[in-house]
Protein backbone atom coordinates (compact mmCIF):
# COMPACT_ATOMS: atom_id res chain seq x y z
CA UNK A 1 0.00 0.00 0.00
CA UNK A 2 1.44 3.68 -0.81
CA UNK A 3 1.73 6.02 1.28
CA UNK A 4 2.07 9.94 1.01
CA UNK A 5 4.81 11.33 2.60
CA UNK A 6 2.61 13.94 4.54
CA UNK A 7 0.04 11.42 5.67
CA UNK A 8 3.01 9.61 6.88
CA UNK A 9 4.75 12.33 8.60
CA UNK A 10 1.58 12.65 10.29
CA UNK A 11 0.98 9.43 11.38
CA UNK A 12 4.67 9.49 13.03
CA UNK A 13 3.65 12.45 15.07
CA UNK A 14 0.19 11.32 16.17
CA UNK A 15 0.03 7.33 15.73
CA UNK A 16 4.08 6.31 16.67
CA UNK A 17 3.47 4.56 12.75
CA UNK A 18 7.19 4.22 11.43
CA UNK A 19 8.49 1.96 8.87
CA UNK A 20 12.06 0.50 10.05
CA UNK A 21 12.60 -0.64 6.24
CA UNK A 22 10.66 -0.20 3.05
CA UNK A 23 9.01 -3.20 3.83
CA UNK A 24 7.78 -2.37 7.37
CA UNK A 25 4.51 -0.11 7.36
CA UNK A 26 3.33 -0.09 11.02
CA UNK A 27 3.66 -1.78 14.19
CA UNK A 28 1.79 -2.29 17.78
CA UNK A 29 4.28 -3.24 20.20
CA UNK A 30 3.31 -4.18 23.87
CA UNK A 31 5.66 -4.48 26.72
CA UNK A 32 4.25 -7.40 28.82
CA UNK A 33 5.11 -9.67 32.28
CA UNK A 34 4.31 -13.59 32.56
CA UNK A 35 2.92 -13.81 28.64
CA UNK A 36 1.68 -17.22 27.42
CA UNK A 37 0.69 -16.67 23.96
CA UNK A 38 -0.21 -14.53 21.42
CA UNK A 39 -1.86 -14.32 18.03
CA UNK A 40 -3.54 -12.41 15.50
CA UNK A 41 -7.08 -12.55 13.48
CA UNK A 42 -7.24 -10.60 9.87
CA UNK A 43 -10.72 -9.26 9.16
CA UNK A 44 -9.69 -8.67 5.82
CA UNK A 45 -13.00 -6.92 4.58
CA UNK A 46 -12.65 -4.56 7.04
CA UNK A 47 -8.99 -4.09 6.43
CA UNK A 48 -8.56 -4.33 10.56
CA UNK A 49 -7.04 -7.08 12.44
CA UNK A 50 -7.42 -8.44 16.29
CA UNK A 51 -4.11 -8.54 17.99
CA UNK A 52 -5.14 -11.39 20.89
CA UNK A 53 -2.29 -12.24 23.99
CA UNK A 54 -2.45 -13.98 27.01
CA UNK A 55 -0.96 -13.75 30.40
CA UNK A 56 -0.79 -15.01 33.72
CA UNK A 57 -1.44 -12.10 37.08
CA UNK A 58 -0.02 -14.44 39.86
CA UNK A 59 -1.08 -11.83 42.22
CA UNK A 60 -5.07 -11.92 41.21
CA UNK A 61 -4.58 -15.99 40.69
CA UNK A 62 -6.04 -14.80 37.24
CA UNK A 63 -5.24 -15.71 33.77
CA UNK A 64 -5.91 -12.78 31.27
CA UNK A 65 -7.19 -12.75 27.89
CA UNK A 66 -6.45 -9.38 25.67
CA UNK A 67 -8.33 -8.30 22.30
CA UNK A 68 -6.40 -5.74 20.92
CA UNK A 69 -8.59 -3.78 17.39
CA UNK A 70 -6.23 -2.52 15.14
CA UNK A 71 -6.98 -0.32 12.27
CA UNK A 72 -5.06 -0.70 8.78
CA UNK A 73 -2.55 1.86 10.22
CA UNK A 74 -2.08 -0.67 13.24
CA UNK A 75 -3.81 2.44 15.48
CA UNK A 76 -5.64 0.82 18.52
CA UNK A 77 -9.20 1.42 17.73
CA UNK A 78 -10.22 -0.32 21.66
CA UNK A 79 -9.41 -3.57 23.56
CA UNK A 80 -10.94 -5.87 25.81
CA UNK A 81 -9.46 -8.17 28.35
CA UNK A 82 -11.60 -11.06 29.54
CA UNK A 83 -10.03 -12.83 32.94
CA UNK A 84 -10.57 -15.82 34.24
CA UNK A 85 -9.57 -18.19 37.26
CA UNK A 86 -5.86 -19.53 36.62
CA UNK A 87 -6.37 -23.04 37.86
CA UNK A 88 -8.69 -23.07 33.84
CA UNK A 89 -6.15 -24.51 31.26
CA UNK A 90 -7.01 -23.18 27.65
CA UNK A 91 -7.13 -26.31 25.75
CA UNK A 92 -7.09 -24.06 22.43
CA UNK A 93 -9.28 -21.65 20.85
CA UNK A 94 -10.88 -22.01 17.10
CA UNK A 95 -12.04 -19.40 15.30
CA UNK A 96 -15.58 -19.75 12.63
CA UNK A 97 -16.34 -16.51 10.68
CA UNK A 98 -15.79 -13.49 12.72
CA UNK A 99 -16.62 -15.24 15.82
CA UNK A 100 -13.93 -16.90 18.23
CA UNK A 101 -14.14 -19.98 20.75
CA UNK A 102 -11.91 -19.99 23.32
CA UNK A 103 -11.85 -23.77 25.22
CA UNK A 104 -11.31 -23.81 28.72
CA UNK A 105 -10.86 -26.42 31.17
CA UNK A 106 -10.88 -26.40 34.92
CA UNK A 107 -7.55 -28.48 36.15
CA UNK A 108 -8.89 -32.06 36.34
CA UNK A 109 -12.67 -31.68 37.73
CA UNK A 110 -14.34 -32.39 33.82
CA UNK A 111 -15.19 -28.79 34.09
CA UNK A 112 -15.46 -27.13 30.26
CA UNK A 113 -15.88 -23.16 29.93
CA UNK A 114 -16.21 -22.23 26.48
CA UNK A 115 -16.22 -18.41 25.85
CA UNK A 116 -17.60 -17.19 22.64
CA UNK A 117 -16.19 -13.84 21.40
CA UNK A 118 -17.11 -11.97 18.43
CA UNK A 119 -14.21 -10.37 16.41
CA UNK A 120 -16.40 -7.87 15.24
CA UNK A 121 -18.46 -6.29 18.06
CA UNK A 122 -16.71 -7.62 20.81
CA UNK A 123 -19.88 -9.06 22.52
CA UNK A 124 -18.67 -12.20 24.89
CA UNK A 125 -21.01 -15.18 26.25
CA UNK A 126 -19.85 -18.65 28.13
CA UNK A 127 -21.40 -21.74 27.56
CA UNK A 128 -20.16 -24.43 30.39
CA UNK A 129 -20.23 -28.35 30.03
CA UNK A 130 -19.67 -30.81 33.00
CA UNK A 131 -17.87 -33.95 31.74
CA UNK A 132 -16.48 -36.86 33.96
CA UNK A 133 -13.09 -35.98 35.00
CA UNK A 134 -11.20 -38.25 33.51
CA UNK A 135 -12.79 -36.61 29.84
CA UNK A 136 -10.42 -34.73 27.37
CA UNK A 137 -12.13 -32.33 25.43
CA UNK A 138 -10.60 -32.17 21.90
CA UNK A 139 -12.26 -30.13 19.43
CA UNK A 140 -15.35 -28.07 19.78
CA UNK A 141 -17.68 -26.13 16.71
CA UNK A 142 -20.47 -24.65 16.59
CA UNK A 143 -23.57 -25.00 13.70
CA UNK A 144 -26.80 -22.80 13.64
CA UNK A 145 -27.42 -22.55 17.53
CA UNK A 146 -25.72 -26.09 18.24
CA UNK A 147 -22.31 -26.68 20.02
CA UNK A 148 -20.43 -29.79 19.19
CA UNK A 149 -17.93 -31.10 21.20
CA UNK A 150 -15.55 -34.11 20.53
CA UNK A 151 -14.43 -35.39 23.42
CA UNK A 152 -11.95 -38.77 24.70
CA UNK A 153 -11.10 -40.51 28.03
CA UNK A 154 -7.85 -40.14 28.95
CA UNK A 155 -6.49 -43.48 28.23
CA UNK A 156 -8.08 -42.92 24.98
CA UNK A 157 -10.14 -46.01 25.10
CA UNK A 158 -13.70 -44.31 24.63
CA UNK A 159 -14.64 -41.37 22.08
CA UNK A 160 -17.96 -39.25 22.63
CA UNK A 161 -19.09 -36.43 20.60
CA UNK A 162 -21.70 -34.16 22.77
CA UNK A 163 -24.31 -31.53 20.88
CA UNK A 164 -25.91 -28.82 22.77
CA UNK A 165 -28.74 -26.96 21.51
CA UNK A 166 -27.99 -23.16 23.02
CA UNK A 167 -32.15 -22.87 22.69
CA UNK A 168 -33.56 -25.59 24.55
CA UNK A 169 -30.51 -26.88 26.54
CA UNK A 170 -30.66 -30.44 25.67
CA UNK A 171 -27.32 -32.31 25.30
CA UNK A 172 -26.94 -35.35 23.22
CA UNK A 173 -24.10 -37.56 23.86
CA UNK A 174 -22.91 -40.47 20.96
CA UNK A 175 -20.38 -42.80 22.32
CA UNK A 176 -18.74 -42.94 19.29
CA UNK A 177 -17.25 -46.78 20.18
CA UNK A 178 -20.36 -48.43 21.00
CA UNK A 179 -21.86 -47.14 17.26
CA UNK A 180 -18.43 -48.45 15.49
CA UNK A 181 -17.53 -51.57 17.94
CA UNK A 182 -13.98 -50.49 17.64
CA UNK A 183 -11.20 -48.94 19.53
CA UNK A 184 -10.90 -45.66 17.63
CA UNK A 185 -7.76 -42.67 18.17
CA UNK A 186 -8.81 -39.74 17.75
CA UNK A 187 -8.12 -37.90 14.66
CA UNK A 188 -9.96 -34.22 14.65
CA UNK A 189 -12.76 -32.42 12.54
CA UNK A 190 -12.81 -30.53 9.39
CA UNK A 191 -15.36 -28.24 7.82
CA UNK A 192 -16.06 -28.69 4.13
CA UNK A 193 -18.01 -25.93 1.70
CA UNK A 194 -19.72 -27.37 -1.47
CA UNK A 195 -21.86 -24.66 -2.79
CA UNK A 196 -22.47 -23.27 0.68
CA UNK A 197 -23.85 -25.39 2.08
CA UNK A 198 -21.49 -26.39 5.02
CA UNK A 199 -20.96 -29.89 6.56
CA UNK A 200 -18.39 -30.65 9.51
CA UNK A 201 -16.74 -34.05 9.43
CA UNK A 202 -15.65 -36.13 12.19
CA UNK A 203 -12.80 -38.29 11.87
CA UNK A 204 -11.78 -40.93 13.71
CA UNK A 205 -9.19 -44.35 13.20
CA UNK A 206 -8.88 -47.81 14.28
CA UNK A 207 -5.83 -48.63 15.82
CA UNK A 208 -2.90 -48.85 13.94
CA UNK A 209 -2.23 -52.50 13.65
CA UNK A 210 -5.50 -52.56 11.75
CA UNK A 211 -3.97 -49.72 9.69
CA UNK A 212 -6.51 -49.05 7.27
CA UNK A 213 -9.69 -48.61 9.03
CA UNK A 214 -11.03 -45.33 9.01
CA UNK A 215 -13.90 -43.89 10.49
CA UNK A 216 -16.18 -40.60 9.70
CA UNK A 217 -19.56 -39.04 10.49
CA UNK A 218 -20.76 -35.92 9.32
CA UNK A 219 -23.34 -32.87 11.01
CA UNK A 220 -25.00 -30.69 8.47
CA UNK A 221 -25.32 -26.57 8.13
CA UNK A 222 -28.09 -26.64 10.75
CA UNK A 223 -25.98 -28.96 13.32
CA UNK A 224 -28.19 -32.10 12.77
CA UNK A 225 -26.63 -35.24 12.37
CA UNK A 226 -26.35 -36.27 8.49
CA UNK A 227 -24.25 -39.29 7.93
CA UNK A 228 -24.41 -42.14 10.22
CA UNK A 229 -20.66 -43.03 11.58
CA UNK A 230 -19.27 -44.87 8.38
CA UNK A 231 -15.82 -47.48 8.26
CA UNK A 232 -13.95 -46.14 5.12
CA UNK A 233 -12.37 -49.48 3.34
CA UNK A 234 -9.33 -49.00 1.18
CA UNK A 235 -8.35 -51.18 -1.65
CA UNK A 236 -5.86 -54.00 -0.16
CA UNK A 237 -2.87 -52.80 0.21
CA UNK A 238 0.54 -52.96 3.22
CA UNK A 239 -0.06 -49.57 3.84
CA UNK A 240 -1.01 -48.40 6.63
CA UNK A 241 -3.01 -44.59 6.96
CA UNK A 242 -1.21 -42.58 9.85
CA UNK A 243 -3.21 -39.19 9.20
CA UNK A 244 -6.06 -38.04 6.88
CA UNK A 245 -8.43 -35.29 6.08
CA UNK A 246 -12.07 -35.46 4.12
CA UNK A 247 -13.13 -32.93 1.98
CA UNK A 248 -16.30 -32.93 0.05
CA UNK A 249 -15.92 -32.97 -3.82
CA UNK A 250 -19.64 -33.76 -4.79
CA UNK A 251 -23.39 -34.21 -3.20
CA UNK A 252 -22.09 -37.46 -2.50
CA UNK A 253 -18.36 -37.59 -2.69
CA UNK A 254 -15.64 -37.16 -0.50
CA UNK A 255 -11.73 -36.87 -1.22
CA UNK A 256 -9.84 -38.56 1.58
CA UNK A 257 -6.13 -37.04 1.94
CA UNK A 258 -3.51 -37.70 4.45
CA UNK A 259 -0.02 -39.86 4.88
CA UNK A 260 0.28 -43.31 5.25
CA UNK A 261 3.31 -45.52 6.08
CA UNK A 262 4.64 -49.20 5.93
CA UNK A 263 5.49 -48.91 9.72
CA UNK A 264 5.49 -46.90 12.97
CA UNK A 265 6.43 -43.92 10.55
CA UNK A 266 5.35 -42.30 7.57
CA UNK A 267 6.47 -43.00 4.35
CA UNK A 268 4.72 -40.74 2.11
CA UNK A 269 1.42 -39.01 1.16
CA UNK A 270 -2.01 -39.98 -0.50
CA UNK A 271 -5.25 -38.91 -2.21
CA UNK A 272 -8.30 -41.24 -2.58
CA UNK A 273 -12.22 -40.74 -3.29
CA UNK A 274 -14.58 -42.10 -1.04
CA UNK A 275 -17.64 -43.28 -3.17
CA UNK A 276 -20.94 -44.48 -0.76
CA UNK A 277 -18.48 -45.30 2.16
CA UNK A 278 -15.89 -46.98 0.27
CA UNK A 279 -12.18 -45.72 -1.12
CA UNK A 280 -13.60 -46.22 -4.84
CA UNK A 281 -9.49 -45.34 -6.04
CA UNK A 282 -6.29 -44.04 -4.03
CA UNK A 283 -3.00 -42.94 -5.03
CA UNK A 284 0.06 -43.29 -2.65
CA UNK A 285 2.94 -40.75 -3.36
CA UNK A 286 6.03 -41.81 -1.62
CA UNK A 287 8.09 -39.11 -0.20
CA UNK A 288 11.05 -39.96 -1.87
CA UNK A 289 9.39 -39.08 -5.31
CA UNK A 290 8.41 -35.61 -4.58
CA UNK A 291 10.80 -33.09 -6.17
CA UNK A 292 13.78 -32.38 -4.19
CA UNK A 293 12.67 -33.61 -1.09
CA UNK A 294 16.04 -35.56 -0.15
CA UNK A 295 18.34 -32.45 -0.89
CA UNK A 296 17.07 -30.79 2.77
CA UNK A 297 17.51 -34.22 4.79
CA UNK A 298 20.12 -33.73 7.77
CA UNK A 299 21.79 -35.39 10.37
CA UNK A 300 20.06 -39.39 10.63
CA UNK A 301 17.54 -38.64 8.07
CA UNK A 302 20.19 -37.85 5.44
CA UNK A 303 22.22 -41.10 6.85
CA UNK A 304 19.06 -43.74 6.64
CA UNK A 305 17.86 -42.20 3.55
CA UNK A 306 21.74 -42.73 1.23
CA UNK A 307 21.78 -45.93 3.16
CA UNK A 308 18.92 -47.88 2.21
CA UNK A 309 18.73 -45.71 -1.27
CA UNK A 310 22.19 -47.59 -2.12
CA UNK A 311 20.78 -50.98 -0.67
CA UNK A 312 17.96 -50.68 -3.54
CA UNK A 313 19.50 -49.15 -6.03
CA UNK A 314 21.05 -52.83 -6.11
CA UNK A 315 17.36 -54.83 -5.65
CA UNK A 316 15.14 -52.03 -7.49
CA UNK A 317 12.84 -51.95 -4.64
CA UNK A 318 10.83 -48.36 -3.40
CA UNK A 319 13.27 -45.94 -0.95
CA UNK A 320 10.99 -45.96 2.23
CA UNK A 321 12.63 -43.54 4.64
CA UNK A 322 10.79 -43.27 7.98
CA UNK A 323 9.99 -39.92 8.65
CA UNK A 324 8.67 -37.33 11.49
CA UNK A 325 5.87 -34.74 10.04
CA UNK A 326 3.18 -32.51 10.66
CA UNK A 327 0.44 -32.49 7.88
CA UNK A 328 -1.74 -29.59 6.90
CA UNK A 329 -5.30 -29.02 6.32
CA UNK A 330 -6.57 -29.44 2.82
CA UNK A 331 -6.54 -26.32 0.39
CA UNK A 332 -8.79 -26.68 -2.95
CA UNK A 333 -8.69 -24.40 -5.52
CA UNK A 334 -8.27 -24.04 -9.70
CA UNK A 335 -9.59 -27.45 -9.65
CA UNK A 336 -6.39 -28.66 -7.55
CA UNK A 337 -6.25 -30.42 -3.97
CA UNK A 338 -3.24 -29.15 -2.64
CA UNK A 339 -1.60 -30.55 0.49
CA UNK A 340 1.44 -29.61 2.26
CA UNK A 341 3.75 -31.52 4.66
CA UNK A 342 6.36 -30.65 7.04
CA UNK A 343 9.30 -32.39 8.01
CA UNK A 344 11.17 -32.36 12.01
CA UNK A 345 13.42 -34.90 13.90
CA UNK A 346 14.01 -34.71 17.87
CA UNK A 347 16.97 -32.72 18.65
CA UNK A 348 18.52 -34.30 22.11
CA UNK A 349 21.88 -32.98 23.52
CA UNK A 350 24.15 -34.35 26.51
CA UNK A 351 25.41 -32.59 28.76
CA UNK A 352 28.01 -33.31 31.72
CA UNK A 353 26.46 -33.44 35.86
CA UNK A 354 28.19 -32.59 38.48
CA UNK A 355 29.31 -36.00 39.48
CA UNK A 356 31.00 -36.88 36.27
CA UNK A 357 27.91 -38.62 34.95
CA UNK A 358 26.22 -37.20 31.70
CA UNK A 359 22.32 -36.90 31.11
CA UNK A 360 20.29 -36.30 27.88
CA UNK A 361 17.92 -33.24 27.61
CA UNK A 362 15.36 -33.14 25.09
CA UNK A 363 15.00 -29.36 23.32
CA UNK A 364 12.59 -29.54 21.09
CA UNK A 365 11.87 -30.79 17.49
CA UNK A 366 13.61 -28.98 14.89
CA UNK A 367 12.12 -28.47 11.70
CA UNK A 368 14.04 -28.93 8.22
CA UNK A 369 12.12 -28.47 5.13
CA UNK A 370 8.70 -28.92 3.68
CA UNK A 371 6.82 -30.22 0.38
CA UNK A 372 3.97 -29.45 -1.25
CA UNK A 373 2.17 -31.93 -3.37
CA UNK A 374 -0.68 -31.18 -6.30
CA UNK A 375 -3.59 -33.90 -6.71
CA UNK A 376 -6.54 -33.42 -9.68
CA UNK A 377 -10.08 -34.30 -8.72
CA UNK A 378 -9.53 -37.87 -10.00
CA UNK A 379 -6.66 -38.23 -7.44
CA UNK A 380 -4.34 -38.03 -10.31
CA UNK A 381 -0.44 -36.39 -9.10
CA UNK A 382 0.32 -33.47 -11.01
CA UNK A 383 3.72 -31.68 -9.56
CA UNK A 384 5.41 -31.49 -6.43
CA UNK A 385 7.99 -29.50 -5.04
CA UNK A 386 10.01 -29.05 -1.51
CA UNK A 387 10.89 -26.08 0.44
CA UNK A 388 13.91 -25.72 3.10
CA UNK A 389 12.74 -24.43 6.68
CA UNK A 390 15.43 -25.04 9.05
CA UNK A 391 13.32 -23.51 11.58
CA UNK A 392 15.24 -21.47 14.25
CA UNK A 393 12.67 -22.10 16.73
CA UNK A 394 12.06 -25.91 18.39
CA UNK A 395 8.76 -26.21 19.57
CA UNK A 396 7.97 -28.97 22.36
CA UNK A 397 4.91 -30.39 20.33
CA UNK A 398 4.89 -30.90 16.80
CA UNK A 399 3.60 -27.76 14.88
CA UNK A 400 2.84 -26.57 11.44
CA UNK A 401 4.87 -23.47 10.29
CA UNK A 402 3.86 -22.76 6.54
CA UNK A 403 1.03 -20.38 5.13
CA UNK A 404 -0.26 -21.91 2.33
CA UNK A 405 -2.67 -19.77 -0.44
CA UNK A 406 -3.94 -20.53 -3.70
CA UNK A 407 -3.96 -17.49 -5.59
CA UNK A 408 -5.93 -18.89 -9.32
CA UNK A 409 -2.82 -20.52 -10.89
CA UNK A 410 -0.49 -20.17 -8.08
CA UNK A 411 0.21 -21.52 -4.90
CA UNK A 412 2.20 -19.51 -2.83
CA UNK A 413 4.15 -20.29 0.91
CA UNK A 414 5.42 -18.00 3.09
CA UNK A 415 7.01 -18.87 6.86
CA UNK A 416 8.55 -16.86 9.39
CA UNK A 417 11.94 -17.79 10.66
CA UNK A 418 13.69 -16.17 13.59
CA UNK A 419 15.06 -12.98 11.80
CA UNK A 420 12.94 -13.22 8.42
CA UNK A 421 9.98 -14.00 6.66
CA UNK A 422 10.16 -15.57 3.59
CA UNK A 423 7.34 -16.24 0.57
CA UNK A 424 7.72 -18.83 -2.80
CA UNK A 425 5.53 -18.56 -5.18
CA UNK A 426 4.83 -21.98 -7.26
CA UNK A 427 2.76 -22.62 -10.80
CA UNK A 428 2.18 -26.48 -11.20
CA UNK A 429 5.16 -27.32 -9.05
CA UNK A 430 8.00 -24.88 -10.71
CA UNK A 431 9.43 -22.32 -8.35
CA UNK A 432 8.22 -18.63 -10.25
CA UNK A 433 9.85 -16.28 -7.16
CA UNK A 434 11.46 -16.56 -4.08
CA UNK A 435 11.22 -13.49 -1.97
CA UNK A 436 12.75 -12.11 1.83
CA UNK A 437 10.01 -10.11 2.66
CA UNK A 438 11.76 -8.98 5.65
CA UNK A 439 15.23 -10.13 7.10
CA UNK A 440 16.94 -8.05 9.82
CA UNK A 441 15.30 -5.25 10.24
CA UNK A 442 15.30 -4.91 13.51
CA UNK A 443 19.06 -4.47 14.88
CA UNK A 444 20.38 -1.70 17.52
CA UNK A 445 17.60 0.96 17.81
CA UNK A 446 19.12 4.75 19.52
CA UNK A 447 17.45 4.45 22.89
CA UNK A 448 17.69 0.60 23.61
CA UNK A 449 19.64 -2.41 23.07
CA UNK A 450 17.68 -5.35 21.72
CA UNK A 451 19.00 -8.86 23.16
CA UNK A 452 17.12 -11.02 20.77
CA UNK A 453 14.05 -11.45 18.62
CA UNK A 454 12.67 -13.78 16.67
CA UNK A 455 9.52 -13.88 14.25
CA UNK A 456 6.44 -15.98 15.34
CA UNK A 457 4.16 -16.17 12.72
CA UNK A 458 2.44 -14.29 9.34
CA UNK A 459 -1.16 -13.53 7.96
CA UNK A 460 -1.66 -12.88 4.27
CA UNK A 461 -4.42 -9.74 5.20
CA UNK A 462 -5.43 -7.54 2.54
CA UNK A 463 -3.72 -6.74 -1.23
CA UNK A 464 -0.17 -6.88 -1.06
CA UNK A 465 0.15 -6.40 2.82
CA UNK A 466 1.26 -9.44 5.24
CA UNK A 467 0.69 -8.89 8.92
CA UNK A 468 3.50 -10.37 11.36
CA UNK A 469 3.87 -11.12 15.10
CA UNK A 470 6.94 -11.17 16.73
CA UNK A 471 8.99 -11.69 20.32
CA UNK A 472 11.09 -9.28 21.24
CA UNK A 473 13.76 -9.03 24.44
CA UNK A 474 15.11 -5.62 24.90
CA UNK A 475 16.80 -3.42 27.58
CA UNK A 476 16.19 0.53 27.85
CA UNK A 477 19.83 0.41 29.33
CA UNK A 478 22.40 -1.76 29.44
CA UNK A 479 21.98 -2.41 32.87
CA UNK A 480 18.03 -2.62 33.36
CA UNK A 481 16.73 -5.44 33.85
CA UNK A 482 15.13 -7.33 30.55
CA UNK A 483 11.62 -6.21 29.06
CA UNK A 484 9.93 -8.18 26.92
CA UNK A 485 7.87 -6.64 23.88
CA UNK A 486 5.49 -8.53 22.09
CA UNK A 487 4.40 -7.01 19.01
CA UNK A 488 2.78 -6.97 15.01
CA UNK A 489 3.65 -5.73 12.24
CA UNK A 490 2.62 -4.81 8.95
CA UNK A 491 4.52 -5.55 6.08
CA UNK A 492 3.99 -4.25 2.20
CA UNK A 493 4.95 -7.53 -0.03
Amino acid sequence: MKIVSTFFIYALLLFRVYAQSDAIQAKYEVSIKNEEEHTTYVLTDRKEAIFSYRQKEYKNSLRVKAFVLLDENLNKIKEKKISYDIAYEEYFEKRVGDVLYVVLSYENTGIVKVITFNLITFEESVIDFKFKSNTIVDDFFMLKGKAILTSLTKKKDKVYVTTYDLMTKQTEVIDFTKLTKLYLEYKGVNETDFELQKEVVVKFMAPFKEGKKCVYFTFNHTGDLKRQPSVIDFPPSENKIHSYIISKMTAEDYAIMGMYGLKRWPNGVFMGRIQNGTVSYVNYINFTSINNFADYLQGTQAAAYYKQEAKNSKTGEETNVNMFATFHDLKRGNDQYVMAVEFYYPYYVSRVNGDGTSSTYFLGYQYTHGSIVGFDEKCNFLWSNSILTNMYYMPKTPQTHLNIILNKNEVIVSFANKYEYKSYTLVEGVFLKEKEIVKNVFGKEKDDVVKSFTFVSGNWWYENNLILIQNKIQREEKKAPKEKIIGVYKVNY
